[in-house]
């Protein structure tokens, strides 16, 4: 089908642009799409208008259509990003000029990914403009829970409104009755104002691309399926210790790549670790990005590159909402997901990665996971802080947010909660100065970086709160006292 829709201005060359025009969508319609959409094609030629839009989106509708025609590419991870690359050049014509007809491109978005329904509840960058958004639907958080989780999103969700004052709508998104019981909805739903639920099932065919079995790879397609425009994904057993609600308007890396993204702890590699080679074998010979190129992770051959408990989208820009739907692809059975979590736990690296293949700007707060818990020494008397905690910062360096829940140990069990009275910053560099001990069964300590006391804080009172807030919810839905 052609992209073509020009607007007439003298009616001689009209005339004969619609000649060369239709001469020209013919050849097209034949020798890329069959001639399938020669009928609407002529339809859409209307004049000389918007002529140089219209051969950018055939340009590349053919250059995709061609390689859509490999068979070997549906289930290359490196081909599939280039596959993401040009629809992400055609969305970027298709948006800036309004007149050229979304048909064919939203042809060959469903033929690349089959599972995927675009419109409703979804907000779709060709056809929310930002100039429409309202309160419900510019910024907002997606969990995904669980039963598993579901006291941790109360902790979560009753700190984000009782404690911190955070008004940002929120959606619940989960996988069916049997992920998510409609009573526990129910009783998420009541912790506060603007809490909705979203069916992840009812947006995508889960039994194809694997969602009914719940797990990591919900996250990216809670994403996608979200109305939000600009999207905070938030893992349940995450907290945060400021209020997020103008991050995308007080981060810049956020505002300039729309795009935030968080490290995991800076630790060595373990010999049967390979993520490093991976990624270069998925370059493919192409230099990596300078976010890539400068990080820990490529320098240093850390074992790991994101902790993806809170990943932030502006989906209003195609490419990053083109690296979500190809993030979505690599968390699923038929696509990327079994080379994916044989080099990644889950689904934590495919959001850089597949912005970094994709040639999309993302980016990274510059400092890894620090920690926050409690103070002890090591038997050579340095001090540590221990918890089964990850702290993360903001752009201005001050903690932000940890994941691993409000608990003592997920690993312990029981409803003990951490003792949080001190948290020491990440690394800004590696091996040197700091250092992590594991401490079986999942505590962690942090050694070498910079110590910071929180009784003392202007953190103390909303720690204090959220720890009463967290033992209220207990209460509430757990029983006793």
């Amino acid at each position: 089908m052609s992209f073509f829709a020009m607007r007439p201005r003298r009616p001689v060359l009209v005339l004969l642009s619609i000649g060369l025009a239709l001469v020209w969508v013919y050849v097209l319609d034949q020798s890329v799409y069959g001639g399938a959409y020669t009928a609407a094609g002529y339809r859409k030629v209307q004049g000389i208008a918007g002529h140089q839009s219209a051969l950018a989106a055939e340009g590349a509708a053919r250059r995709l259509q061609a390689m859509m025609d490999q068979p070997s590419s549906q289930h290359n991870i490196s081909a599939k990003a280039e596959h993401g690359a040009l629809f992400t050049s055609l969305l970027e014509v298709l948006n800036a000029d309004q007149s050229l007809d979304r048909h064919p491109f939203l042809d060959l978005l469903q033929r690349d990914y089959p599972w995927l329904r675009p419109g409703p509840p979804m907000y779709l960058p060709w056809s929310s403009p930002t100039a429409n958004d309202d309160k419900e639907t510019a910024t907002g958080i997606v969990i995904c829970v669980g039963t598993k989780t579901f006291i941790y999103a109360a902790h979560l969700i009753g700190t984000l409104r009782n404690v911190l004052g955070s008004t940002l709508p929120i959606q619940i998104a989960y996988a069916g009755d049997d992920d998510l019981p409609q009573a526990q909805r129910a009783q998420l739903i009541s912790l506060g104002e603007e809490i909705e639920t979203l069916d992840l099932l009812t947006v995508f065919d889960g039994q194809d691309i694997g969602l009914n079995q719940g797990g990591f790879a919900l996250k990216p397609f809670a994403m996608l399926a979200s109305h939000f425009h600009r999207v905070i994904l938030m893992d349940a057993d995450i907290i945060f210790i400021q209020k997020p609600d103008d991050i995308f308007e007080t981060s810049p890396g956020l505002i300039e790549t729309g795009t935030l993204f968080w490290h995991d702890r800076a630790q060595a590699r373990r010999p049967s670790e390979d993520r490093r080679e991976w990624v270069l074998d998925l370059l493919g010979g192409r230099e990596p990005s300078r976010m890539l190129s400068q990080s820990l992770f490529w320098e240093s051959d850390l074992s790991g590159e994101m902790e993806s408990g809170v990943v932030c989208a502006d989906k209003g820009r195609p490419g990053v909402f083109m690296s979500l739907i190809f993030a979505a692809w690599m968390n699923t059975d038929q696509g990327g997901k079994p080379q994916l979590y044989a080099h990644s736990y889950g689904d934590k690296e495919s959001y850089w990665i597949a912005a970094e293949l994709m040639g999309t700007p993302y980016y990274f707060e510059p400092d890894y996971a620090g920690n926050i818990g409690f103070l002890e020494q090591d038997d050579k008397g340095r001090d540590r802080v221990c918890s089964s905690n990850v702290a993360h910062t903001d752009s201005r360096r001050r903690p932000f947010w940890f994941n691993g829940s409000i608990r003592f140990s997920k690993e312990y069990g029981g409803r003990d909660f951490t003792n949080l009275t001190h948290w020491m910053s990440g690394a800004e560099d590696w091996p040197e100065p700091c250092h992590w001990d594991y401490l079986d069964p999942g505590l962690w300590c942090y050694r070498g970086c910079t110590l910071f006391p929180l009784e003392t804080s202007r953190y103390k009172h909303d720690l204090d709160g959220l720890l009463r807030e967290a033992h209220r919810l207990d209460v509430q839905f757990l029983g006793g006292v």
